[in-house]
């Protein structure tokens, strides 16, 4: 993790280790197409967030969405973030 990480991730009040997990605890993430949008499996629900800001730093949305396997849509969220950069938003967005 470097410095600018560090903190963003101290600012946002979040453990370390949920952004860097021990590797005995790691899950490898699924990778799949950025062009291609499928519902999560069976008994799992998928988040997808977005965070922005017009200007780096500047004013900042963020935002989620969580769906079911059954294709149903369980929460949505979108905020305000106040000022910040790019990278503090998709952090925010996220926690």
């Amino acid at each position: 993790m470097n410095e600018e990480e560090r903190r963003i991730v101290s600012k946002l009040n979040m453990d370390f280790r949920m952004i860097y997990p021990r590797k005995e605890n790691r899950i490898e993430p699924h990778i799949q197409s950025p062009n291609q949008f499928r519902y999560p499996g069976e008994h799992i629900i998928k988040m997808n967030f977005d965070g922005a800001s017009k200007g780096n730093p500047g004013p900042t949305g963020l935002g989620g969405v969580f769906r079911d396997s059954k294709r149903k849509t369980r929460w949505v969220f979108a905020e305000w973030g106040g000022e910040m950069t790019n990278n503090e938003a998709e952090l925010l967005a996220v926690y």
